[in-house]
């Protein structure tokens, strides 16, 4: 079982959390403050720090600072986390090399649980683009990947969205593409 570090300063939220990393199999050590986050890792060397922008004492921002410089906990992966979007954050945090920046609006816990098994390797993610949300690159991508006329090469079925799977051994923003067609997938399900 993977040791993950919680720390999230809102009782509620860390509780919500720590039941879903639980259910996914990891083993939970909540921190409250940057202080604490920074003394559990030297003392427990968890697979990951799950690290909210917003706790007591320094910020978690300055929380991942502090691990990034010190050689003894810097090599663990921290994925931050903030209840409100600000894109400050997000590019701080990409500055000091967190895996990955998660928001509370856009984000459930299950969805961090996953997220957080894609990061060290134990499950791949993948995303669902329907051709509806952006017809005008969904047609680019489906042409540059030789599907012309965004038509299937096996049945001739029209495709409706792509997947990505993310590649995290590649990079943070490393993703294959695969088409998805609902001819196949039918005729698979017969």
């Amino acid at each position: 079982m993977k040791k993950i570090i919680i720390a999230i300063e809102d009782d509620f939220r860390r509780k919500l959390y720590k039941e879903q990393f639980t259910k996914n199999d990891f083993q939970v050590i909540e921190a409250k403050s940057g202080e604490e986050v920074i003394d559990l890792s030297r003392e427990e060397s968890p697979s990951l720090i799950f690290l909210d922008t917003d706790l007591n004492g320094f910020t978690g921002l300055d929380t991942l600072e502090d691990i990034k410089k010190d050689p003894e906990i810097c090599q663990i992966p921290v994925v931050v986390y903030s209840p409100i979007k600000r894109s400050n954050d997000w590019e701080r945090a990409m500055d000091l090399e967190a895996k990955d920046f998660l928001t509370g609006t856009g984000t459930s816990p299950q969805d961090a649980a996953y997220k957080i098994k894609a990061i060290l390797g134990d499950q791949k993610m993948s995303y669902i683009l329907p051709v509806s949300s952006d017809l005008e690159s969904f047609k680019q991508l489906a042409d540059h990947l030789g599907y012309k006329d965004m038509k299937c090469k096996s049945c001739g079925y029209s495709l409706t969205s792509l997947q990505l799977l993310s590649d995290i051994s590649k990079g943070r923003n490393y993703f294959t593409v695969s088409l998805i067609c609902p001819g196949c997938i039918k005729k698979g399900e017969e």
